[in-house]
Parts: C-alpha cells; structure tokens; sequence
C-alpha cells in the first residue's frame, strides 16, 4: 500500500526505476497493478516514488523471466526462491570457462578492444568456432546477463561485448567456405536492434553447409516478407531480444507465418522468443542453440 515517505533518502520516479531496471514504465505499471511490486510511495503531492534498491530486484526479475520464468512467478518470488530461478537458469557448467569470462569482462571493464578481440581470437583457434559458440559465447552471454542484473556491470559494457563479438563472429563466418546446402534468410524484427543472437545462429549454419544469407537488423515486415520471396529461402530466421519480446511481437510473427510462402519456414530463437507459453501458428520456437542445430540437421537438404 502507498504511504507517505517519513523515512528520507532518495526516491525515483517511475521514469528514473525504469531507466535503471532497463524495463518500460508502462512494465512496471502494469507489475505494480497485478501484483502490487515493485510498491511505491505516495508523496504528499499525490506522486508516486520508488526507492532504490527496487531496481536491482526488478533487473534480476527481468532476466529470470527472460531465462523463461512465468512473469507471475518471477515478480511474486522471495528472494530464495528468485536466486533459485535465476541458478537453475545456468548453462552446464562442464562448458563453462570461469577464467575465460573473467579475462573478457576484464577487458570489457578496461574498454580494452584490442585485449578482448585478442582473446576472442586465441579462443577461436585453440578449439574451432562451434566450441566457441557454444562453450564460450553462449555461457558468457548468461554471465553477462547475471552481472547487469546484479548491478557488477552497466549497458555499456555490455554493449562493448555485443559489439565485438558481433564483428568475430561475422569475420570468422564469412571465412568459412560457401555451402552449398539451402538459404537460410537471418534478420531480426523491426524495432530489434540486438544481433549477436542472429549472429550465433548464421556462424552455426555456415558450419552445417548452409548458405547463411543474413540481411541485418529491425528488417519491416513487408521487406522481410519480399526478401523471404527473392532470396529463394527455405527458412526465415528471427532472433528476439528479452527487450522486444511480448504480445506485439507474437503479433507481427502470426501475420508474418501467414504472409510467408507456403514451403518457406519461420524459425524464432532468442530471450524473447521463450519467455512466453504462448506459441504462435506457423512459427518454430528453439530455446537452445542446441535445438537449432538439431533442427539444421533434420532441415538438411539439397
């Protein structure tokens, strides 16, 4: 219930909890009002404030339901059981190299490009691009994604890592030999700007013998839909972002499955895209890279 602050110390806006918790207002609103979390205070203006340390626990709320906790279950959980979520959310720890992430996040922190592509490419070569996929980039992008929600970290750093894990990835792909399995057509949705994802799954594609065509980010449904047609795609490949998932999303994914030619696929994988039950008619949702090679696989033909 809303009180009047006797207690002092700083208070937030909605505006100000939102831009540190990396959440929408309207998110938060809509928590507040279904579950009463985060609980504001009323001023004796009428306005409504927030303390804090409310956007620490609304970061790592966010990231347990975008390692596919239920929104309710997340937003009501105690802090016991809201670690819990967020542990059992860990990648195996067989593929995991602490030491690794410590040396990236290190150069991360020191804005050291140069030192971070250094050790990307060391990496590379000491045990082959699908390792570094999946035994180095996809537990480090977890680990990422626990220091922001934790506070250790802030977007620019992981900005920073996104950008020039994007670039090897893009580099090491394009070195591989052409395949000559099918197209696959790797975009994301208009208004997605996050790529790395897009381009974990075109490197893993290159590397099953597909022709990884990828067009880049927050392509319009109408373009995608064209492009989908001309390219002679036997599959669209989206990446959803935990920022751009949601209602509207699922939204653009029925209308595109229903657009797309009949013997063209829609594959979905990314935060966003597994963070909701609800499935969408014509649309293939992997939640591991594992899933999607396993798909590529299976897919194999030509």
């Amino acid at each position: 219930m809303d009180r009047v602050d006797t207690e002092g110390g700083e208070l937030l806006s909605i505006g100000q909890l939102a831009e540190r918790a990396g959440l929408s207002p309207d998110t938060i609103r809509v928590w507040e009002r279904r579950y009463g979390r985060p609980a504001s205070i009323r001023l004796p203006s009428g306005h409504r404030r927030y303390r804090p340390e409310q956007a620490e626990w609304l970061r790592r709320v966010h990231e347990a339901i975008a390692q596919g906790s239920r929104t309710a279950e997340a937003v009501q959980a105690t802090p016991d059981e809201l670690e819990r979520m967020l542990a059992g959310a860990r990648p195996g720890e067989r593929a995991r190299d602490p030491a690794f992430e410590d040396r990236v996040l290190a150069a991360v922190a020191a804005y050291d490009r140069e030192g971070l592509v250094r050790e990307l490419r060391h990496t590379a070569r000491a045990i082959g691009l699908r390792a570094l996929v999946h035994d180095r980039v996809a537990p480090l992008l977890w680990r990422i994604g626990r220091d922001w929600s934790e506070g250790r970290i802030d977007v620019r750093h992981e900005h920073l890592a996104s950008e020039v894990l994007e670039d090897l990835l893009r580099a090491q792909r394009l070195r591989l030999p052409p395949g000559d399995g099918p197209t696959l057509l790797f975009t994301t949705l208009e208004g997605e700007g996050h790529s790395l994802g897009m381009q974990m799954a075109a490197t893993l594609a290159a590397l099953a013998g597909y022709r990884a065509l990828v067009i880049g980010t927050g392509t319009p449904l109408d373009d995608l839909v064209a492009a989908a047609a001309e390219s002679g795609c036997v599959a669209v490949c989206l990446s959803v972002s935990s920022s751009s998932g949601g209602p509207a999303s699922d939204r653009v994914l029925a209308e595109l499955a229903a657009r797309l030619p009949s013997d063209v696929a829609l594959v979905v994988g990314g935060r966003g895209a597994v963070s909701h039950r609800r499935r969408t008619p014509g649309v293939t949702v992997l939640e591991e890279l594992g899933e999607f090679e396993d798909w590529l696989a299976a897919n194999r033909r030509g």
